[in-house]
């Protein structure tokens, strides 16, 4: 009886065994993507503030466009305002001086990465790199460290935002699109910022001409709704 009971516990040891090792091969061919599904989902790319703040977020994403930059910092220091610019490493390693005065002039600067690549198709150690490549190109032309990382054209998984949690990095995203860098429409980028930005949210620009023609409507906008325009990290402190 003795014995068939042990011989009996050994076969389950083996069989549980045998399924382990099933479910290691398993995890390990999976797919980047699909092991995604799996993955920790406390980790999540931040959208917009806290719902009916009297606040909103503008974050403008600097790849190109920087002749237009200088007017755009004319109209926000006009209208007493700061927001957040997510800067690209390489315009930044380009463009050094004007990174700085960015900075110089109180806005906010966020890491837009270094070479515009699409995050969610590379590796954990691919995401770090350049991120962190893109920070010490910021660094170098302006003394700040950035905290925020806005992946270039939203591309992002879970181990983009993993990746960015690991070296103290928040993983932004917008809840508002003026899709300015394609629509070189002046009344539809107005539009869609008066119209898509709720209180609390957060409305994405890039340095266009027709975006410095809508800015000021945009912004008189928002003061008209009692709506206070702030850089990402403010409105993210502000509570109901």
């Amino acid at each position: 009886m003795k014995s068939r009971i042990i011989a009996l516990a050994r076969r389950h040891i083996v069989t549980l065994v045998i399924l382990l090792i099933v479910l290691c091969v398993y995890f390990a061919a999976m797919t980047p993507q699909l092991r995604d599904v799996f993955a920790d989902q406390s980790e999540k790319p931040i959208y917009q503030g806290a719902d009916g703040v009297p606040a909103v977020a503008i974050q403008c994403n600097v790849y190109s466009g920087g002749e237009y930059l200088q007017p755009m910092l004319a109209i926000l220091k006009e209208h007493n305002v700061h927001i957040t610019f997510n800067l690209g490493g390489i315009w930044v390693r380009d463009n050094p001086a004007l990174a700085k005065q960015l900075a110089e002039a109180g806005h906010e600067l966020g890491n837009h990465g270094y070479a515009h690549k699409m995050h969610a198709r590379m590796t954990l150690e691919q995401n770090v790199a350049e991120i962190q490549k893109s920070e010490q190109a910021i660094y170098e032309a302006t003394g700040v460290r950035t905290t925020l990382f806005v992946p270039p054209s939203g591309d992002y998984n879970a181990t983009t935002v993993r990746a960015a949690t690991s070296i103290g990095y928040r993983t932004i995203m917008w809840s508002a699109d003026t899709i300015d860098w394609r629509d070189h429409d002046t009344d539809v980028i107005l539009k869609r910022a008066t119209t898509k930005t709720k209180p609390g949210g957060m409305l994405l620009m890039h340095p266009t001409k027709n975006t410095v023609e809508a800015l000021p409507a945009i912004l008189d906008h928002f003061a008209a709704q009692n709506l206070k325009v702030v850089p990402v990290s403010e409105l993210l402190a502000m509570t109901n």
